[in-house]
């Protein structure tokens, strides 16, 4: 068995047709390569209300419905409010709240989208309307499906709403290994901020991951993880200054999915956040990447199931 979701608007945010015809490119993909059927494919609708308010005020969702941002709220935001870029994100919450769900059943849950990490509680920056990483987060601290929530932001931007908002949580530690002198130019301060310099390449990062990750499970013992894997690390991504190379991606995808279920038996929910490569194929190949490694992991989780009740 195997599953993955995705934000059922994607194809009507016509504003935001990069984002839809990503997401359509790495779909098409993993049917062709047969990683997965239709049915393996869950198309997720709007997030509830009640969610939404988890994280965010009654106000900007208000303002969002009735599209009354100010102009100065709409360049932060960088992209234009629309009833279908609004269902967009919506939808992306929805994606994320169902990936955390098949992470509990599966050990792995897959969203192709999602990670806007730059949504605070009533505000959108960054491309990010709303933060679904947030909402989804702590849906599962008030169900108590997990106790101690791990989210491993890997994106090349530093994930300054997803820090705010749990600035005080003891429950959550936020975790960024992010590019210094890039965008948010007044970072927050997550749990642990791993900060780097331009120019970064595959050794250093990847040694500098894989330091943190043992240190973080030694002291704060998630029992839940969010994966944020953007492609924006890569060396010839047209927003970040990293020098990451797609051998360099996937053994980065590689060390955090090993980290959270071969060491350590924690289910993991991905979504692949940003990516912006110069060249489109490019692009999707370091995403799909990313998500036939977690489709192989779901399948293994299954098999060890299925042999530890023979």
């Amino acid at each position: 068995m195997k599953s993955v979701a995705i934000p059922r608007y994607y194809k009507n945010a016509s504003s935001l047709g990069f984002w839809g015809a990503k997401y359509e490119a790495i779909l098409n993909e993993l049917l062709k390569e047969q990683f997965i059927s239709l049915d393996d494919i869950k198309y997720c609708d709007v997030a509830d209300e009640e969610d939404l308010h988890l994280i965010h005020s009654w106000k900007y969702l208000q303002d969002l419905n009735e599209k009354t941002l100010t102009q100065e709220e709409l360049e932060m935001l960088e992209i234009p409010l629309t009833e279908e870029t609004l269902k967009f994100y919506l939808s992306s919450v929805e994606a994320t709240i169902e990936a955390s769900r098949m992470a509990l059943d599966l050990g792995v849950g897959i969203n192709i989208g999602g990670g806007w990490h730059h949504a605070y509680t009533a505000m959108g920056t960054g491309f990010c309307m709303l933060n679904d990483i947030a909402v989804a987060t702590r849906k599962l601290l008030d169900a108590k499906s997990a106790q101690r929530i791990l989210i491993i932001d890997l994106d090349v931007h530093q994930g300054d709403g997803t820090a705010k908002i749990f600035e005080h949580e003891k429950q959550i530690f936020t975790f960024s290994m992010h590019q210094k002198h890039l965008f948010p130019y007044r970072k927050q301060r997550s749990s642990l901020d791993v900060e780097l310099e331009d120019g970064c390449d595959d050794k250093t990062y990847l040694r500098l991951l894989t330091d943190n990750l043992p240190i973080i499970a030694n002291d704060f013992k998630p029992d839940f993880i969010f994966y944020m894997a953007g492609a924006d690390s890569y060396k010839d991504d047209r927003l970040g200054g990293l020098k990451l190379s797609m051998s360099g991606l996937k053994k980065r995808d590689e060390a955090v999915f090993k980290f959270a279920q071969t060491k350590h038996n924690i289910p993991i929910c991905v979504t692949l956040a940003g990516g912006y490569a110069n060249k489109f194929e490019e692009l999707v190949n370091i995403q799909s990447t990313t998500v036939k490694l977690g489709l192989d992991l779901q399948v293994e989780m299954l098999n060890k199931h299925e042999k530890q009740q023979l």
